[in-house]
């Protein structure tokens, strides 16, 4: 069985004076989560991205995001990366009070486990 796979590179800047991380990303900008939710509410396995799963993922794959930094950051799912997952597939253009974001790349490659 073959598998379509692709990461997507986004552009994160952190408009704040402060060093941030992905949580802060997250708990700014919660609805990614809810508009992957939504978006896939019959094809996933909700036990699986419960809340308590994904807030372990972002913690486990949490990064500091620089103060005044534009830096590239690629999403998937890889190791099981479920915040990566939600955000390579909720992500697009968009700014919020400490952050602005938008899509640099997308990598698609297909393979057979």
């Amino acid at each position: 069985m073959f598998k379509n796979l692709y990461n997507k590179s986004v552009i994160i800047t952190n408009k704040s004076n402060n060093d941030l991380t992905l949580m802060d990303f997250i708990n700014e900008n919660n609805y990614l989560i809810d508009v992957f939710m939504y978006a896939n509410r019959n094809c996933i396995d909700k036990t699986i991205y419960s809340k308590e799963n994904i807030n372990n993922s972002i913690k486990e794959h949490n990064f500091t995001i620089p103060k005044q930094s534009n830096n590239e950051y690629l999403f998937g799912l890889e190791d099981n990366n479920y915040i990566g997952h939600i955000l390579n597939y909720s992500l697009s253009s968009d700014e919020s009070d400490n952050f602005k974001w938008y899509i640099h790349d997308i990598t698609r490659w297909i393979y057979n486990p």
